[in-house]
Parts: C-alpha cells; sequence; structure tokens
C-alpha cells in the first residue's frame, strides 16, 4: 500500500502565486476584463476580474485560493483564462486568491494565524473586511462557485447549499468530473454525510458563530453556492481538471 503524502496537513505541490496572479491578470486583460482592487495593502493585495454583459440573464461569483494550501483552484482559475473557457453570454466576478499571504506561506491561515473562511460573520482580517466591502458594493449573483480542496479527501466532491431548492446543478458537476477524477465514497466528511459526492447541509446561520463565504454569500448575494473539494492526496493536474471541468459544467449548463 502507498502511503499518503499528506500527513497531518497538506504536503503537496506548492506554487509561486505572485507569479500566477499576474499570469492570471495578464490572460484577463488581453481578453477585455475588468479589475477591481479588492484589497489595497501590498503584502494582500486582492484583485477581482469582471466581465460585464450588457443584458445578460445570468451573473456568476467565482472565488479560489481563501485557504492557502489549496492551491489547485487557483490555478484553475488560471487555467479558465488561458483557455477562454469563460461563457460569452453571463457577466461573471471572479477573485482568483483571496489569501494571498497564506499562499505565499503555503498555509490554511493568512499571515496571522487566522482562517479567514470563517471571519464572514464577525471580521477581523483585513482580507475578509476589505472582501466584504467589496461585495456590499457589488450586484447579486445567479449563483457562486468556491474553489476549495481537502487534503483528506479520497475523492472530488462539493457543497451545495439551495435557498430555493431550486433544481440541483451537483449531481450535474459531479458526473462531469467522474470521468477523470475519483468521486469521494458516500459516508460521512467531517459533520456531513457525502452521498455520491454531493452534500447537501441543512445550515441555520443564526447558529453558527463564524460564517464561511458561502454562508455569507447564500445569505446576503444568491440563492445558490456550490463549494467545490478536489482531494488533494492526487496530481496536481488532476485536481486543477477537475475543478475546472466541474465550474465549466456549472456556468455553461445552469438554468438560473
Amino acid at each position: 500500500m502507498v502511503p499518503k503524502r499528506n500527513q497531518g496537513r497538506y504536503c503537496g505541490e506548492t506554487i509561486d502565486i505572485r507569479a500566477v496572479l499576474e499570469e492570471t491578470e495578464n490572460f484577463a486583460l488581453q481578453s477585455g476584463w475588468e479589475v477591481q482592487v479588492v484589497c489595497s495593502e501590498p503584502s494582500l493585495a486582492i484583485h477581482a476580474y469582471i466581465q460585464r454583459i450588457a443584458n445578460s440573464s445570468r451573473s456568476y461569483y467565482v472565488s479560489a485560493g481563501i485557504h492557502g494550501d489549496e492551491p489547485a483552484g487557483t490555478l484553475a482559475l488560471l487555467e479558465m483564462f488561458r483557455q477562454r473557457a469563460w461563457p460569452r453570454d453571463a457577466s461573471l466576478w471572479i477573485v482568483p486568491c483571496l489569501n494571498p499571504m497564506g499562499s505565499e506561506l503555503g498555509t490554511r491561515e493568512n499571515g496571522h494565524g487566522i482562517d479567514l473562511n470563517r471571519q464572514y460573520r464577525n471580521p477581523v482580517a483585513r482580507e475578509t473586511l476589505d472582501h466584504l466591502d467589496w461585495l456590499q458594493r457589488s450586484p447579486s449573483f445567479d449563483g457562486a462557485v468556491f474553489l476549495h480542496e481537502d487534503w483528506e479527501a479520497n475523492g472530488f466532491y462539493l457543497y451545495e447549499l439551495n435557498a430555493d431548492d431550486n433544481g440541483s446543478l451537483g449531481s450535474r458537476m459531479i458526473e462531469s468530473v467522474r470521468q477523470s477524477c475519483p468521486i469521494q465514497p458516500n459516508g460521512p466528511v467531517d459533520d456531513w454525510f457525502c452521498v455520491e459526492g454531493v452534500i447537501r447541509p441543512r445550515i441555520k446561520p443564526e447558529n453558527r458563530p463564524e460564517w464561511p463565504e458561502a454562508l455569507y454569500m447564500v445569505q446576503n448575494k444568491t440563492k445558490r453556492t456550490f463549494t467545490l473539494e478536489s482531494p488533494s492526496e492526487l496530481d496536481m493536474k488532476i485536481r486543477v481538471a477537475a475543478h475546472v471541468v466541474a465550474l465549466h459544467t456549472m456556468l455553461l449548463t445552469s438554468p438560473y
């Protein structure tokens, strides 16, 4: 039996986050996307890339890199820009890295030891405060996708929050990934139960003292969120490709 490479934490490939973000911005600019500064602090610089389609009936938000030891999501967004794989009939708000300092350090938390994905109810971190200010000045969205990784997982899975219970895209996204990446087996994942790669948690926000980005978004900016979790035990190319396929499936086939 081959021993797992992730022992108590993520021990996989790392990336040069500054170089990756510079390349992402270059591709975005070449395609005519608008650039907005989310956080201007030099060591924490966060940029968003916006495609506005006049009279579009669809708008989506996508983020990655809120945990610095989950690099595949940020690389997947770079790949989407490189391939020009974004739908041309939808308005899009893309944030490739919400935790640049943690990504530089290779840590889940930011440079001050704060898990930014627990900051969206009572924020103190500069990154989250600026992100929330930017979100409050942004429109509502038809859906939101957050790219993550799970160093303990054996396969790809996702969390789906659907405030309206109006159809499900989760299973469709999982099926698109299945051809190239293993899917997480049925069973418990953290505090939830995974069925065919999809977790649909029933959450009472008022009972949770700490909110992740997804919970804030479904409470304030959209009715549907998808948190994608690639298995960081696998090679980077597989994880990146899984994110690209799942995201592409959601953006191109969503009826919302």
